[in-house]
């Protein structure tokens, strides 16, 4: 049938199965466009780049790390993506390393003929995990600050806020409500 728009057709399926006839009333006249070629090599690079992304991605998933270890070393990974490794539970990078508890005062870097290339790399780690725990204990206190303030609000309106007149008065307020409604 046709759709409301120009070149448009509505489309309506029918389970085959649960009909006793059908027939075909008429085949279209119309010839279709031929279908654009596809470039199989193309596709196939394509397949391989994503399949290379993703074992990429599994072989970033160390299971027996902690969760914190594993929120670092996703947001380390976002910047330095071929420079950071799990060496069991320690994350690398080049070759700094970083212990659990994953702090500023687990970043150890060797003493070596690379060691002042080690010591600007352990620097910029220094300080990336410094943002990752600031970033994370400010969005802990966020996320404790909005529990408090839900806790506060359900004593209020239990009637348990501490108002003296069994909560009724907070009630309202928070509701918008007068006690003449």
């Amino acid at each position: 049938t046709p759709g409301s728009k120009k070149d448009l057709t509505t489309l309506f399926v029918i389970n085959l199965n649960h009909c006793i006839d059908w027939s075909v009333l008429s085949d279209t006249d119309e010839v279709l466009e031929p279908l654009f070629s596809v470039d199989l090599d193309k596709l196939r690079k394509r397949m391989n780049e994503n399949v290379d992304k993703k074992m990429k991605e599994v072989a970033a998933i160390n299971p027996y790390a902690s969760r914190n270890g594993q929120l670092l070393f996703k947001e380390i990974k976002k910047t330095m993506s071929d420079a950071v490794s799990w060496d069991n539970n320690d994350i690398v990078v080049n070759n700094v390393r970083i212990v659990e508890p994953y702090d500023t005062q687990h970043i150890i870097a060797p003493n070596n003929e690379t060691a002042s290339i080690d010591i600007n790399t352990r620097n910029h780690v220094q300080k990336m995990v410094a943002r990752f725990w600031k970033e994370k204990g400010s969005k802990n206190r966020d996320i404790n600050d909005a529990s408090e303030s839900v806790t506060k609000d359900n004593r209020k309106m239990n009637g348990s806020g501490g108002d003296g007149g069994g909560g009724g008065g907070e009630t309202t307020k928070n509701l918008g409500l007068s006690s003449n409604q």
